[in-house]
């Protein structure tokens, strides 16, 4: 099996988020994060929110280009998304977004 490292750059608890058409800023926080490995080519990540949302994992081999993305459009407090497609042996970086 091979190793599968995905890290999240600077995470942040708190993630802004604001549509000014419709509605002031507001904040979500970010509680219990974690990766999992699954198979050599795909990891589940999970975290929860204290509001429903959706669930993005932007990711890439490249800190400064997360290029790749997984996401789910339902509206919910425990998130969990799939990430495959992964090349083992790589390091991935990964970011959190709603």
């Amino acid at each position: 099996m091979g190793i599968l490292a995905l890290t999240s750059p600077g995470a942040s608890t708190n993630l802004p988020t604001s549509n000014p058409l419709t509605k002031p800023a507001s904040t979500f926080s970010l509680q219990s994060v974690t990766v999992a490995s699954t198979t050599d080519s795909s990891a589940v990540i999970t975290w929860q929110t204290d509001q429903p949302s959706t669930s993005l994992v932007e990711y890439g081999t490249d800190e400064s280009q997360l290029i790749l993305t997984q996401e789910n459009v339902e509206l919910v407090t425990d998130h969990k998304v799939l990430v495959n497609n992964l090349s083992p042996e790589k390091e991935y970086f990964y970011k959190l977004g709603l």
